[in-house]
């Protein structure tokens, strides 16, 4: 029975019922909190039953875990894709115009839900120690993907080489993230300024002169 629940490791296929079960949860998440998802919406949602859900997963909290691992790792998947597509540039002064440019599309209001979601995941992981070794493991892998193409850039010669790109990769992820402070207040910054800022900043890093 064991081998027939929903696996951990994201590379195996799920059954289509399992996978029916995970898509209804991530739905449900959009506008709730993980606390807030009941075993009754997924099922009434999916229209699975209740003893096909404890086949496929282990436990409901199981579930709902998953299903907000997926979600946290959406935005992280983009992200990624925009770094990676860093690597199409054909020289210096390109790479570094559309460096800015997806810094600045990374860091739009579009993205806000975003933004405040992973910080509300990251926020609860106190009380849920099984989602938070899950989230941890997608936000390690993210960091780590990310600093490769940040050690190719530095081998082509368009970062900088003087700063680890590890630690380069972490710290770009955590610029990103705490532009929820401006997120939440009632009178942001003008979003055009705050680029500004931001950009001077990130040039400063990334960029030798």
């Amino acid at each position: 029975m064991a081998s027939q629940k929903a696996k951990d490791d994201a590379s195996t296929p799920l059954h289509p019922t399992a996978q029916r079960l995970l898509d209804t949860a991530v739905d449900l998440l959009e506008n709730r909190h993980m606390d807030d998802v009941s075993l009754a919406m997924v099922l009434e949602r999916s229209g699975v039953s209740h003893g096909s859900l404890y086949h496929h997963f282990d436990d409901f909290p199981k579930l709902v875990e998953q299903a907000v691992v997926v979600r946290f790792e959406l935005g992280l998947k983009e992200a990624l894709r925009g770094v990676a597509s860093l690597a199409e540039c054909q020289d210096v002064d390109d790479f570094r115009r559309s460096t800015e440019q997806l810094f600045v599309r990374l860091n739009e209001q579009e993205r806000r839900p975003f933004r405040l979601y992973r910080v509300q995941v990251i926020g609860g992981l106190q009380s849920h120690p099984r989602l938070a070794a899950e989230v941890g493991r997608a936000q390690q892998q993210f960091i780590s993907d990310q600093c490769e193409y940040f050690r190719e850039f530095q081998q082509r010669g368009w970062l900088r080489a003087d700063v680890d790109p590890l630690a380069l990769s972490t710290y770009v992820t955590a610029l990103f993230v705490g532009r929820t402070v401006d997120d939440i207040v009632p009178q942001p910054v003008d979003p055009a300024l705050w680029t500004g800022v931001a950009l001077r900043a990130v040039r400063a890093v990334l960029f030798s002169d």
